[in-house]
């Protein structure tokens, strides 16, 4: 069972309660590690926060360590209206003037990160969500 920090994980909660009316939004969880060790004991769910705006998420630069497992299964228990989620290990790296390029997924991801995420999403999904894990 996973659990979330909730001091480290309010920005989740946050922004599924005020950014009620986005329908697409991309998490890129390569600017998120500055906040959380990856592979931390995870011991609090935050509160439940519906969202029912949310029709698909992507979240990019996921290497399959618990507490980015923890985020993707927080918005997919909150997402009321979630129709798809795209799972991408390859982080996004934003250049200047709006640009950005996708780099390679690391190796973990590869040799366990992928079988774990798909394993621990597919717990959670409902039938009516599409996952895309890349």
């Amino acid at each position: 069972m996973f659990y979330i920090n909730e001091l480290k994980f309010i920005w989740c909660f946050l922004f599924l309660l005020f950014f009620i009316f986005y329908c697409n939004y991309e998490f890129n969880l390569l600017q998120l590690r500055t906040y959380f060790t990856i592979d931390e004991e995870i011991t609090y769910w935050l509160p439940r926060c519906s969202h029912n705006h949310l029709k698909e998420i992507t979240i990019t630069g996921i290497r399959g360590h618990s507490s980015e497992i923890a985020i993707a299964i927080y918005l997919l228990r909150n997402a009321n209206s979630l129709e798809k989620m795209i799972v991408d290990p390859r982080p996004r790296i934003y250049l200047e003037n709006g640009k950005c390029v996708h780099s390679e997924a690391c190796d973990y991801w590869r040799m366990i990160g992928r079988y774990k995420v798909e394993f621990l999403l597919k717990q959670e999904i409902s039938s009516l969500v599409e996952l895309s894990i890349l």
